[in-house]
């Protein structure tokens, strides 16, 4: 048996180095980041979700829930419950073919979500769509597609039990779609 010297060990020692290393590395960055800020809602708080072209959707929290208004989305929770709000631009687009649209995107998020036939207004009427049923892992709800000309908002509301999870009625009839 002939025995060769290694001749590439810093090399090889440089790959297993950074294979090991590169687990870490996700949790150094998010270290860095800063925390999750959560402000408290209440009656007279209105969030306005604005999307990329600046159709602007009022949206309001029930009294005592957290919030956290990312600008095109808003997360709302308390009570055992959350609520997902996302904003999006038709662009000209069939609202029934985003809405389809969405459904298999919140597929990927491991949200399933489903038309169950009924249909949901705002209490101004700005903005109407379609009912749905939504379920996940952990949590099920109700959820709804609501659109006018120019502006689509998804709504997801979740929660662990029957009391937890906020009517999908009582989460949008408060939304107002606002002149851009």
């Amino acid at each position: 048996m002939v025995r060769t010297k290694l001749k590439e060990r810093g090399p090889a020692l440089a790959l297993a180095v950074g294979l090991i290393a590169v687990p870490g590395v996700p949790t150094l960055v998010n270290s860095w980041l800063p925390e999750t800020v959560w402000e408290t809602a209440e009656s007279a708080d209105v969030m306005t979700l604005t999307s990329v072209e600046g159709a602007a959707v009022a949206i309001a929290a029930p009294d005592g829930w957290q919030v956290q208004n990312l600008g095109d989305q808003a997360i709302l929770r308390g009570d055992g419950g959350a609520v997902f709000v996302q904003l999006y631009d038709l662009d000209g687009r069939d609202p029934q073919a985003v809405a389809k649209r969405l459904m298999r995107s919140n597929r990927v998020d491991d949200v399933h979500t489903t038309l169950d036939g009924g249909r949901i207004a705002t209490a101004d009427g700005s903005l109407s769509g379609d009912t749905c049923v939504a379920l996940t892992d952990q949590a099920t709800g109700s959820c709804a597609y609501l659109s006018d000309d120019d502006v689509m908002v998804s709504v997801i509301a979740l929660g662990g039990n029957r009391e937890s999870t906020p009517t999908i009625a009582d989460v949008v009839a408060p939304f107002t779609r606002e002149q851009s």
